[in-house]
Formats: C-alpha cells, sequence, structure tokens
C-alpha cells in the first residue's frame, strides 16, 4: 500500500469515525511509550524476555469456566495463570482488588479454601457514575461461591 493510499484511508476514517482513529493512535503512542522505556531504560532492543505460561506452570493446561468476553475482565491468560498458580498446594487464600463481574474470582475460588474480594458497593459504583446495567452486573459470576468474602470498599481511598 503506497503512503498517498494510507493517507487518504486514514483521513476518512477521522471524518467517519473519529472515537475510534484517536483511540487506536492513543493505543499506538502507549506501545511505542512502553518498547522505549524498555529499550531505553534497560537495553532490551527485542522488549522484555518471554515465558511460556505452560512451562511457567509445570506443563498443566488450565480450563477457564466462567467468562464473558466483555470490556473490563481479566485476559483468559491472566485466569489461566491465577488458576495455575492457586492449584499449588501451598496456595490457601485468594484476594482479588476490584472485583467486578467476577470472572477472576470464580475461576480461583474452586482451588482454594478462602477468596476474598474488595470491591465497590452497589452505592460506591452509582456514586462513580456507573450506569445501573454495570451495578446489576457487578459480582454475576461471583455472588454465589460459597468461600468468597466480600469487603465493600474503595480500593483507592
Amino acid at each position: 500500500m503506497s503512503r498517498l493510499r494510507a493517507a487518504i484511508d486514514l483521513a476518512r476514517l477521522g471524518l467517519r469515525s473519529p472515537g475510534r482513529l484517536l483511540k487506536g493512535l492513543y493505543h499506538l503512542s502507549t506501545i511505542e511509550s512502553c518498547r522505549h522505556h524498555v529499550v531505553s531504560g534497560y537495553g532490551l532492543a527485542e522488549g522484555l524476555p518471554q515465558v511460556d505460561l505452560l512451562e511457567l506452570l509445570g506443563g498443566k493446561q488450565q480450563l477457564i469456566g466462567s467468562y464473558s468476553f466483555l470490556d473490563g475482565t481479566s485476559r483468559p491468560t491472566d485466569i489461566a495463570l491465577l488458576r495455575g498458580l492457586a492449584s499449588r498446594t501451598s496456595c490457601r487464600r485468594y484476594i482479588e482488588f476490584g472485583t467486578w463481574r467476577g470472572e477472576s474470582l470464580a475461576n480461583v475460588a474452586p482451588l482454594v479454601e478462602e477468596a476474598w474480594a474488595v470491591s465497590f458497593s452497589a452505592d460506591q459504583m452509582r456514586s462513580a457514575g456507573m450506569p445501573e446495567s454495570a451495578v446489576k452486573a457487578a459480582h454475576f459470576f461471583s455472588g454465589e461461591l460459597p468461600n468468597r468474602t466480600l469487603i465493600e470498599a474503595n480500593t483507592q481511598t
């Protein structure tokens, strides 16, 4: 693709969907800023070293149950890592700060004796300007876990 063609396509996108264009540019600038930090601060031109998740977890695959694929949730790889760490015999307790729908908690709780969540109350969510649909979705996956203890508090205060 020529540079001229790319510039025309970019201009069209900017006119049709300025929000999408700005979000993409912000994402790109964030990636570049992080890359620059790693290269200049640590001399790692190829980026941070990567670790195979299965190697880290001793080759044990992790099945993820409760998962919504919606915005604001952990990535499946994050939940798999949490499950792998929780499945170690020395892990008895899990605490999560900022639980929303509870996907991570619902996936880790069956592997530990105690699962704790520190999260906004419904009133705090409303006060923060969250839509009612978000308030109703709170603890959707984790609300009925028998070993869950919920502490309703703002973790940033």
